[in-house]
């Protein structure tokens, strides 16, 4: 009887153990899963007359998309705080998700800020240096804002050219420029750099390799998982039309 109760005790510490190291490699999984990346550029109604009316993002779309997103079970997390956790540095969510904005337009601190921020999440700003401070463009204050607010800042050039059409020195300019601007005025040393127009080829993506990026993201629609390029990283562009479902099907399936 008492070999019995032995075996018994031993057998449920054994099945304890299996259960602690099943958790720890469902965490290690967890961390290596494949992450959306959204984009979204304006956040209002297209202008009479907009070009690309497509990338323009009601208010209250944008408000549906995101609680969809949350009612789904999808958490945001910083590009930064992906990395980390790809190369063994921390966790992530069961469903992480990366919120980029792209350029530095004021809404996404009016209406992108406080709407994540009564979620409790982080956005992530692809800035445009040359964005800042002009109509429409974020201030420098705003910027900040979002910053303390635990948004992650990010480069995206000085004036958002097609990279793979300048010339060396301005190439030099926009990426290694861009991010020693972004260091010296704002403290932020990014890691991490957003392809303008998401056009990169093999002379630019060596400008962002030695300018000490660590990763970029594009426009290339997909999931991105650790096992990508990381100088090329996929997005799913957020858009006009998308609906909430159709979004939270993209960020499940890429």
């Amino acid at each position: 009887m008492r070999r019995g109760r032995i075996l018994a005790v031993a057998s449920a510490v054994a099945l304890l153990v299996g259960c602690g190291a099943g958790d720890e490699r469902h965490t290690a999984h967890a961390s290596a899963r494949a992450v959306p990346i959204l984009v979204y550029h304006h956040l209002g109604d297209p202008p009479q007359g907009e070009r690309n009316p497509s990338l323009w993002v009601t208010p209250r779309r944008f408000a549906q998309q995101l609680d969809a997103l949350r009612r789904a079970g999808f958490r945001a997390v910083t590009l930064a705080k992906v990395w980390a956790a790809w190369h063994g540095g921390g966790t992530l969510p069961s469903k992480p998700i990366v919120l980029t904005f792209d350029d530095g337009y004021a809404p996404q601190d009016t209406i992108a800020r406080p709407a994540l921020a009564r979620r409790g999440w982080p956005g992530v700003l692809n800035l445009q240096l040359g964005r800042v401070g002009v109509a429409g463009g974020l201030s420098r204050a705003a910027v900040r804002r979002m910053v303390a607010a635990g948004w992650e800042v990010d480069d995206h050039t000085i004036t958002h050219p097609d990279l793979t059409k300048v010339s060396p020195a301005v190439l030099r300019a926009e990426v290694a420029g861009s991010r020693a601007t972004l260091k010296r005025e704002y403290g932020i040393d990014t890691r991490f750099f957003c392809y303008p127009f998401g056009r990169v080829d093999a002379r630019v993506r060596a400008a962002v390799r030695d300018a000490g990026f660590v990763a970029a993201t594009t426009i290339v629609r997909g999931l991105a998982t650790p096992g990508d390029d990381p100088l090329e990283l996929p997005r799913i562009i957020a858009g006009r039309a998308t609906t909430p479902a159709e979004l939270v099907r993209r960020a499940t399936d890429g």
